[in-house]
């Protein structure tokens, strides 16, 4: 048995080629039937350990926070 390798590009090929619009054309006509089976669902936002920390602070701590960084790199 001999593999020719251009056999398999040129196959490849052809199956790219024929495969694509294809795909395209049974879009197409079966848009509706296809996106109708589609289920979306809303995700919660995730809560880290820290934003929970920080709700715990009281208001005063970030009023005595200094506007300006104390080290400069």
């Amino acid at each position: 048995m001999n593999l020719d390798p251009k056999v398999s590009y040129l196959a490849h090929a052809m199956g790219f080629m024929v495969g694509i619009p294809s795909a395209l054309i049974y879009f197409w006509f079966n848009k509706e039937r296809i996106q109708s089976e589609e289920v979306w669902i809303e995700r919660q936002p995730v809560r880290h350990e820290w934003e929970e920390a920080l709700e715990l602070l009281p208001p005063e701590y970030f009023e005595t926070l200094p506007e300006e960084p104390l080290h400069r790199y």
